[in-house]
């Protein structure tokens, strides 16, 4: 899982000359993908490809977890989709689909009514795909590098 995060994090670079450099990558995304898996509010989902029932290997895979709310706080978690790969050669097969309706599945379970994803701005790709599955602009976020 590891390798294709690291391929998100170059596409996500190859579209952003100003993506910010990542200090001790494979430690970190081991260590965020260990939380992933042993938290209870998070989930991490995998696609594997297969050749005759057999899986051969790791195509795609979904980052999901559920914001955490103030005690006391009546509304329902928001779940956030935190990552979303599908390698290029496995996309329009219904992979991510696969993938977010898994994550989807999960919020559900914990009650959450609410998706959100954050997409980069020279990710039109990306964009073009979490509207195609029913997500809309609600925010957005301004930087300034200094």
């Amino acid at each position: 899982m590891v390798r294709l995060w690291i391929d998100l994090i170059e596409y996500h670079r190859s579209l952003d000359p100003d993506y910010p450099p990542l200090p001790n990558l494979r430690e970190t995304l081991r260590a965020e993908a260990r939380r992933g898996v042993d938290m209870e509010h998070c989930e991490v989902f995998v696609a594997l490809s297969s050749s005759d029932g057999a899986a051969d290997g790791l195509v795609g895979f979904l980052f999901a977890e559920l914001e955490p709310r103030p005690a006391g706080v009546p509304v329902p978690p928001t779940g956030q989709i935190h990552e979303l790969w599908v390698d290029p050669e496995r996309r329009r097969a219904g992979v991510g689909r696969a993938l977010v309706d898994e994550a989807d599945a999960f919020f559900a379970a914990r009650g959450s009514a609410r998706v959100s994803v954050r997409v980069e701005e020279p990710n039109e790709a990306g964009r073009e795909f979490w509207r195609r599955l029913g997500f809309r602009d609600r925010a957005r976020i301004m930087e300034r590098i200094r």
